[in-house]
């Protein structure tokens, strides 16, 4: 769902826009007011959902300039900062020098003339953005559990092998066998080792049974060296 402001207190060319925006993926709010719209701006800063994708903006505003207001949404508003387009019937050229005296970002523009012609490739443009954005966010998360996953391997592992192979550490320790077993294996399969899955399925399979013994501690050995290999990768 793409959200769309329209602040414009030109009334008739307002519900144009509205009316030519409207889609079912679309959600279009219009401000012919400014104090209205203040007040969405501040609902939008506490509640991240009802923030818009686009904030379509006549430069002229009645009683007030459209320059003062994206210069105020920068100050407070920065997480809108790149989703304000000015709309006007006049070049934009008459109020670039302005801005740019005033050392803010120059923000998009459209002329309203040409509105039908350029806003589709605007939304089109944000639309693009906002995907990126979110691939980008979710490639960080995963990035942020792999971190986590590869750090909680190594801790299961060190509890393991302090356990197997340093008994002055564990003395009087209840055996972590089944626990730690189960996350290993657990951290193994979201790092994508399927080796480790494998192996540590079948030591699992055999405490699981009762049948740790000497031959489960072999086992367990095993899969513990097996498991250091692995881990040099991410030292």
């Amino acid at each position: 769902m793409i959200k769309i402001w329209i602040v414009d207190s030109d009334v008739s060319f307002a519900l144009h826009a509205k009316k030519f925006l409207q889609k079912k993926d679309r959600k279009i709010e219009v401000f012919f007011e400014t104090e209205p719209f203040r007040e969405a701006l501040k609902k939008s800063k506490k509640e991240k959902d009802t923030k818009p994708d686009l904030i379509l903006m006549e430069i002229h505003l009645s009683g007030e300039k459209g320059v003062d207001l994206y210069e105020e949404i920068l100050n407070s508003y920065s997480f809108l900062s790149e989703t304000v387009c000015f709309l006007s019937h006049v070049s934009f050229g008459n109020f670039e020098q302005e801005i740019e005296e005033r050392n803010i970002p120059l923000p998009l523009f459209i002329a309203k003339s040409r509105f039908e012609k350029e806003i589709e490739e605007t939304i089109q443009s944000l639309i693009e953005k906002k995907e990126t954005s979110s691939s980008e966010k979710k490639l960080e998360n995963f990035n942020f559990k792999l971190k986590r996953s590869r750090e909680e391997f190594r801790k299961i592992l060190e509890s393991l092998n302090d356990f197997y192979y340093d008994s002055s550490k564990t003395k009087g320790m209840v055996d972590p066998v089944d626990e730690f077993l189960s996350r290993l294996v657990d951290q193994a399969r979201l790092l994508n080792l399927p080796i480790l899955v494998e192996k540590g399925e079948r030591v699992k399979s055999i405490y699981a049974n009762g049948k740790g013994g000497m031959r489960g501690k072999r086992e367990l050995k095993d899969f513990l060296v097996l498991c250091d290999k692995e881990s040099v990768r991410w030292k």
